[in-house]
């Protein structure tokens, strides 16, 4: 199922398997859009041991749906991240590029963006400091080049 860009959408439980979110709603900490042929993720809240398994049948289960192979995941309403959200992102950025797809990060608050680069992400991965500068052409540094 492909969703029009500008959409917003999320996932009800039963429709995503693994999922650990409550039953019949929809599942807290993550919201999607589709926008400029990616898939934007809003994530909020922690992103550790407790969550990242829901939020992970989530992501994975809208890039199928959608077909992406650009996922922007917007950081900034994530206070703590752990090693397993960390874990996470890395799954996501290893399959992605695995389909010649990738992964950017955005406005990662201070704590998140300490652990980004204590593991070294940060000379991996995009990360902006806003959808803007993610959208924005020419953008020195992007592998694949703006997102159109």
């Amino acid at each position: 199922m492909l969703f029009a860009p500008g959409q917003e959408f999320s996932l009800r439980r039963e429709k995503v398997k693994g999922n650990n979110c409550k039953r019949g709603g929809a599942c807290r900490g993550v919201k999607f859009k589709a926008e400029k042929n990616c898939l934007v993720a809003v994530l909020e809240g922690d992103l550790d041991l407790h969550t990242v398994n829901g939020i992970r049948a989530q992501v994975d289960a809208a890039l199928e749906n959608t077909g992406t192979r650009t996922l922007l995941m917007d950081l900034s309403r994530v206070p703590f991240m752990d090693s397993s959200g960390l874990g996470f992102i890395l799954g996501r950025y290893r399959s992605l590029r695995e389909k010649g797809g990738r992964v950017i990060l955005v406005a990662p608050r201070a704590q998140v963006r300490r652990v980004l680069a204590l593991a070294g992400v940060d000379g991996i991965m995009e990360i902006c400091a806003s959808k803007a500068e993610a959208y924005r052409p020419g953008k020195e540094g992007r592998e694949n080049g703006p997102i159109e």
